[in-house]
């Protein structure tokens, strides 16, 4: 008999501050749920996504899709109020590619600010390929 147990949550703020996501996680066997609930800070208005099978191709589509008003504020970077080791993080581009680096969370959200600052392009690389990517394509910071 399976039992489904709640994962902990993972929090998001956009860079503006305008949006909050929480990712909900649940484990039933070895399938994994999780949704994402979007808050608006101005209008303090939430909406929730439904239950889908991790893991999921586009995470930050599935959550432009229910709150299309965040596009303007991405992107979103995942805070560490959870404890977790800080070895690692990780550009998650536009249509879900993710490309991890070796430095910490901090340090990636600095690069960002100044690339958005400078409205630059930064060239990443997953081991196999380059990228040069805009700005505009880094639709979140998470900790890998």
């Amino acid at each position: 008999m399976a039992y489904t147990i709640s994962l902990p949550n993972i929090t998001y703020r956009t860079m503006n501050g305008e949006f909050t996501v929480t990712k909900e996680q649940q484990k039933t066997g070895d399938a994994i749920k999780l949704r994402f609930s979007i808050v608006a800070a101005a209008s303090n208005s939430e909406k929730t996504t439904d239950w889908v099978n991790y893991p999921i191709s586009d995470p930050v589509g599935l959550i432009k899709k229910t709150m299309p008003a965040i596009t303007e504020s991405l992107p979103l970077i995942e805070s560490n109020d959870k404890g977790r080791s800080l070895v690692c993080s990780a550009y998650l581009l536009q249509g879900g590619k993710q490309i991890k680096l070796y430095l910490p969370i901090s340090a990636t959200t600095k690069q960002l600010e100044n690339l958005i600052e400078r409205h630059d392009r930064i060239q990443l690389s997953d081991g196999e390929r380059i990228y040069n990517v805009d700005y505009k394509k880094i639709e979140a910071l998470i900790i890998a």
